[in-house]
């Protein structure tokens, strides 16, 4: 390096951290994410109750039915983490309220929504086994989506188009 650069340096160094505190964004907005946070949390707990009424529904079919056994447990064990991680997302939420710290709101709300799309995925992945048993079809009887390389495209893009929930009275009555 030349002498030159090493005045440069200290002032790039401050233009840096400058534009990176500015361009992080959000500042002020830290009741809004807080009321995000709480409606976040409680949509949680209305999945929750409407997973515990899936698995009462799912226990009666299961006792006229024996291979339907395995996934009660199954759903129970779903249920027992999503108990957990509701109880993980209030504490958090609760040491969060008039924090006024943005980087911690919006830090530990991307972290929540994650988990709780990550459970939500945990069962529907169950409930379409549920259907499949039921159903009596292989697992492998969906179609393959048609796929072309020749464009682009985004990769939530298959995943949100036409996904239809497959609730647990569908399942269980196909």
């Amino acid at each position: 390096m030349t002498a030159r650069s090493f005045r440069l340096a200290p002032f790039l160094f401050l233009i840096l951290a400058l534009t990176g505190c500015r361009l992080y964004g959000g500042y002020g907005t830290e009741a809004e994410l807080q009321e995000q946070l709480s409606n976040v949390t409680n949509d949680f707990a209305d999945n929750l109750a409407r997973s515990e009424a899936d698995l009462q529904v799912l226990e009666r079919a299961a006792s006229n039915r024996a291979d339907l056994e395995p996934f009660v447990e199954q759903f129970r064990t779903l249920i027992d983490e999503h108990e957990s991680l509701l109880d993980q997302h209030r504490s958090i939420a609760e040491r969060l309220t008039d924090s006024g710290n943005y980087r911690a709101l919006h830090r530990n709300y991307g972290a929540i929504t994650t988990e709780q799309r990550m459970m939500r995925q945990r069962y529907d992945r169950t409930i379409r086994q549920i259907r499949t048993t039921v159903s009596g079809e292989s697992a492998d009887a969906q179609p393959l989506p048609n796929e072309s390389f020749y464009y682009v495209e985004p990769v939530e893009y298959r995943r949100m188009e036409n996904r239809r929930e497959v609730t647990m009275e569908d399942a269980l009555n196909p």
